[in-house]
């Protein structure tokens, strides 16, 4: 019984998980805005579709709540 909840569980947040995705089309590096590295404190990064670069977050600042389950 606790192994079926805990299966239950596991496939619900794999679920909501994959439709929380950003959908991600072929990658467009012309169609990435304009970055000036000098301006993000910690460093780029790639978007959450590994395409464009961004600036990355630093401890404490908020995440991209699209990402995040709650």
């Amino acid at each position: 019984m606790v192994r079926t909840a805990v299966l239950g569980v596991m496939a619900a947040l794999l679920v909501l998980g994959e439709a929380g995705k950003k959908k991600c089309g072929p990658c467009d590096k012309e169609s990435c805005p304009t970055l000036n590295a000098a301006n993000c404190l910690a460093g780029t990064t790639k978007d959450d579709c590994n395409c464009c670069d961004v600036c990355a977050k630093l401890e404490g600042e908020a995440c991209d709540d699209r990402l995040v389950i709650k």
